[in-house]
């Protein structure tokens, strides 16, 4: 990947690019257990805190709650932007 930064948006398995690739560079982010299938295929897989318990379970993270902004918040963290006005 050399020293670009690439943000890809799976909204659902099928839709990215490399569909069944796990992927390292991909970061995704699920509360229900429809999001399973995505949450499994990354391994920056981040669990909302107010996520259904077999999502949190199976996420290898767990970000804020919906409430907390949490995509947000763990989106800024993971790409190092040191603040985000809410």
């Amino acid at each position: 990947m050399g020293s670009q930064r690439y943000c890809r948006l799976c909204v659902s398995p099928g839709t990215c690019k490399d569909p069944g690739e796990r992927s390292a560079h991909a970061l995704i982010v699920g509360d229900y257990l429809n999001d399973l299938e995505m949450l499994d295929a990354a391994d920056w897989s981040f669990a909302m805190a107010n996520a259904h318990p077999e999502v949190v379970r199976r996420a290898r993270h767990l970000a804020p709650s919906n409430n907390d902004n949490g995509v947000l918040r763990t989106v800024a963290r993971v790409l190092d932007i040191p603040h985000i006005p809410l």
